[in-house]
């Protein structure tokens, strides 16, 4: 059985400060706009939700196994863009959903496109 949602488009955005943070773990010299900067998009309480949905927590663990950018811009800190996502789950897939995301500047111009794999892994003496 196959399960799909589709969220966004949705508003997203960095700070300097949060940029800047992630930069310091990330980035050699900690500083720049780390290329890994979508990721954190997908904490977006909407694609939390859909990700809650199509999971069981009391049953499972997920865990990020995979991720790809393929970028036609920039994304810069305090700018705001647009993130449509369409997550997957099903027997295709095994335990995991995958999640492909788009972001756009606000004149609907792609900048990134990005793939992430989230694995489910089952808690032990899940209810």
């Amino acid at each position: 059985m196959s399960t799909a949602r589709r969220v966004g488009p949705l508003a997203v955005r960095a700070s300097a400060p949060e940029v800047a943070a992630l930069a310091q773990g990330v980035l050699p010299g900690g500083s720049g706009v780390p290329d890994i900067l979508p990721i954190r998009f997908l904490a977006h309480a909407e694609v939390q939700a859909a990700l809650a949905a199509m999971t069981d927590m009391a049953r499972h663990v997920v865990l990020h196994e995979a991720q790809s950018f393929d970028f036609a811009g920039e994304i810069h800190a305090d700018t705001d863009y647009k993130m449509t996502c369409e997550l997957a789950s099903g027997n295709e897939s095994g335990a995991r959903i995958t999640i492909e995301s788009v972001i756009s500047d606000m004149s609907g111009t792609i900048v990134c496109e990005f793939h992430t794999t989230l694995r489910l892994l089952p808690v032990a003496g899940g209810a």
